[in-house]
């Protein structure tokens, strides 16, 4: 399996990055309508309504290929909704804890509202609120029926709440609605999803094969499907060598509280690689909180296995970074995991980072999926791409895996140009040798990013373990406090990492990238087709 080369280059890189949400789905169809590829545009439309099927719009536009089908009837009607004014001042306050009673009154309203209806499923499956979701859209879907769309909002409810039985029975009948196969794909892909949750691997392959049979330019879905056939999304391996996780810290002892709370077992998990037990490294940015307390319990916790450095004042991320990479007992050590203060680790996170580096033993860094801790629906990063900038901007990077909630179709490992600096582990000889976090862009922001570029430069790529989730808290308090400073910050820190990287250098690492999609795609999208053939696992 190939994105054949013969597809312009702008198709062709959100199908490899993996395209989702209406808006990416319709821009894609768009440039494959813009190249004679009539077929690949209608399911690329088709995918687009699958992604919003309360949404007239996506449905219009999808129109041509389910006029003859179940899908076709309306659920809503386009009148003028009241509301929507404060609707977007709710949205633009970001005051997500008034919207549940806001939509449910407004639906309670006007039931047959396709706006809101469209809105109180956007906001249902993003907030991972399945029980609310079914209760404010039952009276008006009648669930689980009386048509696909609403048994497809079924399974998806279900699927939110962990009930995984009724998220397969329900996604069986929306893709086959009364004895009629219908052309979506969507219901199939929950369902398998389901299945792959309930321990049944190989009813979850062949639904994730018969999704791929009908579309083929699904490249995350080639890569995950991979995953499960061969094992490795439930691979666990040590590391192949010592390790230290380097943690620094300001102002945040109760998020660091947590970090550690999650952290201490891991490292339990991780063994002593090596012959040398893991190191917890924390760095001090001067905290004026609780946060030296929170050190001590470490420190009671880990004994030796622990080393505190506390500074007068905040020299910023990558200073820190730097600092702790410098530490005689770090260097050590063959790995170096750096952990943000507000991520929360699985107990498995080293032997699945063992996984990875098993899997991809030449990547410069491996990384991993961060999720919010509130809602694990919610990725908030996955494996990164350069893509084209806009207005004379050359560096940007693909934003897909936010578009849409994550059912667990962003759980694969493949190359990349980048990984979250949330969690990202490297070789302490490459940190050594690659060089080191750019104080030029201090405080924050970018510094963990323009290190990744700055080695993707070289040829080489990054390695995303998507199998291991990483929860990330969101901070409150100062934080909040200084949230415009931060992004005037970050804007400067943009310019300077275009400064940094010229625009001839970031087209040889998107098309270094490019390759590299395309040739691990070619080679797992064999492999599982002789899995399959074989007759897949059991």
């Amino acid at each position: 399996m190939t994105i054949r080369p013969t597809i312009p280059q702008a198709l062709r890189e959100p199908l490899l990055f993996g395209v989702t949400g209406k808006a990416g789905l319709h821009a894609a169809a768009d440039r494959a309508e813009a190249a004679r590829l009539d077929g690949l545009a209608m399911d690329l439309r088709l995918a687009a309504f699958e992604a919003a099927p309360c949404d007239l719009a996506a449905r219009t536009r999808a129109a041509p290929l389910i006029a003859d089908t179940a899908l076709r009837p309306a659920l809503g009607t386009a009148r003028e909704p009241k509301g929507v004014g404060y609707f977007q001042r709710l949205l633009q306050r970001r005051e997500g804890a008034k919207l549940p009673g806001f939509l449910a009154a407004r639906l309670a309203e006007e039931p047959d509202s396709a706006f809101w209806q469209a809105q109180a499923w956007h906001f249902g499956r993003f907030s991972g609120q399945g029980e609310w979701l079914e209760a404010v859209l039952a009276p008006c879907l009648a669930l689980p029926g009386p048509n696909p769309v609403a048994a497809l909002l079924a399974a998806e409810a279900a699927f939110l709440r962990g009930d995984f039985e009724a998220a397969a029975r329900f996604g069986d009948a929306a893709a086959q609605w009364e004895g009629r196969v219908l052309p979506w794909q969507r219901p199939g892909l929950l369902a398998a999803e389901a299945r792959l949750r309930l321990g049944r691997r190989g009813e979850a392959l062949r639904g994730f094969a018969a999704v791929l049979a009908r579309r083929p330019w699904d490249a995350r879905l080639w890569a995950k499907a991979h995953d499960v056939a061969t094992g490795l999304d439930a691979q666990t391996s040590p590391l192949p060598g010592t390790l230290a996780v380097g943690c620094y810290t300001w102002s945040k002892a109760g998020d660091l509280a947590a970090t550690l709370d999650a952290l201490l077992p891991a490292l339990e998990a991780a063994g002593t690689p090596g012959g040398l037990p893991p190191l917890l490294a924390l760095l001090d940015n001067g905290s004026a909180d609780a946060t030296q307390k929170v050190a001590a319990r470490a420190a009671k916790a880990l004994g030796d296995r622990f080393l505190s450095v506390r500074l007068p004042v905040n020299v910023g991320a990558a200073a820190a970074r730097n600092w702790l990479a410098a530490l005689p007992e770090v260097r050590a050590r063959d790995f170096l995991l750096y952990l943000d203060d507000d991520a929360l680790l699985p107990k498995d996170a080293f032997g699945r980072l063992g996984a990875a580096v098993a899997a991809a033993p030449g990547a410069f860094a491996w990384g991993c999926r961060v999720v919010d801790a509130a809602s694990p629906w919610v990725a908030q990063h996955a494996d990164l791409h350069l893509t084209p900038g806009e207005d004379g901007e050359s560096l940007r990077f693909s934003t897909s895996h936010a578009h849409e909630p994550d059912w667990g179709g962003l759980a694969y490992l493949r190359p990349c140009a980048s990984v979250s600096g949330c969690c990202h582990l490297f070789r302490t000889d490459e940190l050594a040798g690659g060089g080191g976090f750019d104080i030029r862009l201090s405080p924050s922001q970018y510094d963990d990013l323009e290190r990744d570029v700055r080695r993707a430069a070289s040829g080489r790529s990054a390695c995303y373990q998507g199998h291991l989730a990483v929860r990330h808290l969101k901070s409150e308090g100062g934080a909040a406090k200084s949230n415009r400073a931060a992004e005037a910050g970050a804007r400067g820190n943009r310019i300077k990492l275009e400064a940094l990287h010229p625009a001839e250098e970031i087209a040889r690492i998107r098309d270094a990238d490019l390759a590299a999609l395309e040739a691990d795609l070619a080679v797992k999208a064999d492999r599982l087709r002789a899995i399959l053939q074989e007759g897949g696992p059991a």
